[in-house]
């Protein structure tokens, strides 16, 4: 099977500032934490749009017909796809190569040279704990919001 080439797009600072929180909330992200944090003020259909686009240039992935056929998915979630933590390492100024060719064993490696480096990837949410992880970013989201309302604190 010929693979896809995929749809163009031009990278934009907020496509950066959702790999950086993905990243930042441990890998893994729900659909509803990505509306609430950069498409506030806009349809559904404008973020799945640019989402659809960052999947298939394969910066985000979210779970295919087989990952929700086998696995218990409590909510839509999307993590990053190895363009996505390409551009987070470039962002750290880090030099890791990533991988010539983008097979199975060759994306192992990269996320073994990634974890040597010190980067955590999950290159697939923990399925048997997914409901729990989205509940653990619920609750950094909650405190982060209550401690940006006072002045005498700040989140890390």
């Amino acid at each position: 099977m010929k693979k896809k080439t995929p749809k163009p797009m031009r990278f934009q600072e907020r496509d950066s500032q959702i790999i950086t929180a993905i990243h930042k909330y441990d890998g893994v992200l729900s659909r509803r934490h990505l509306k609430n944090m950069f498409w506030l003020e806009t349809t559904p259909q404008a973020m799945e749009r640019r989402l659809s686009l960052l999947r298939h240039n394969d910066y985000l992935n979210w779970p295919s017909k087989e990952h929700r056929r086998v696995h218990p998915i409590p909510e839509p979630v999307i993590w990053l796809g190895w363009r996505g933590i390409t551009h987070l390492i470039s962002t750290l100024n880090l030099q890791i190569d990533p991988p010539e060719k983008y097979g199975e064993n060759q994306l192992r490696k990269f996320a073994r040279r990634l974890r040597d480096a010190g980067i955590r990837w999950q290159r697939e949410p923990r399925w048997s704990q997914l409901a729990h992880d989205i509940g653990v970013v619920d609750f950094h989201l909650a405190v982060e919001k209550s401690v940006s309302k006072t002045s005498r604190f700040e989140y890390r």
